[in-house]
């Protein structure tokens, strides 16, 4: 018939931007939070909370980088994999998306990081 069908329908990326702040603040606490005996006994050593936030930022990037590039690879395939247009826009999305969920996991982790108090290290070891 030579008809086409040719309509842009855009999803409104709020929401995927929402899901990865909440779930990047969820993960960042969650990763402090299962290690925080483990920080309240570096603070009865005598460390001071900017070395244990640089210490927690340090371990953070170590697992967090490999991971963000794998997951930027990804996207990239998933952008350009049977998808007759540009990709620049699927990927910038993802890329954007992922960026937001990491920065906001890190944030929240040097955050929980200091509330974290040498005193309560006899609590958190009869916790665990």
């Amino acid at each position: 018939m030579g008809t086409s069908f040719t309509t842009r329908t855009t999803i409104p990326t709020w929401i995927y931007l929402a899901a990865s702040i909440l779930i990047g603040g969820v993960l960042g606490i969650a990763l402090t939070r299962t290690r925080r005996l483990e920080l309240a006994g570096t603070l009865h050593a005598g460390i001071d909370k900017a070395s244990l936030c640089l210490q927690t930022l340090t371990k953070y990037l170590i697992w967090s980088l490999p991971t963000l590039a794998l997951l930027c690879a990804g996207i990239l395939y998933l952008a350009t994999a049977n998808n007759p247009d540009p990709p620049t826009p699927a990927f910038l999305t993802g890329a954007k998306t992922l960026l937001t969920a990491w920065t906001t996991a890190l944030a929240t982790t040097i955050l929980t990081t200091t509330t974290i108090n040498e005193n309560q290290l006899f609590t958190y070891f009869k916790n665990s």
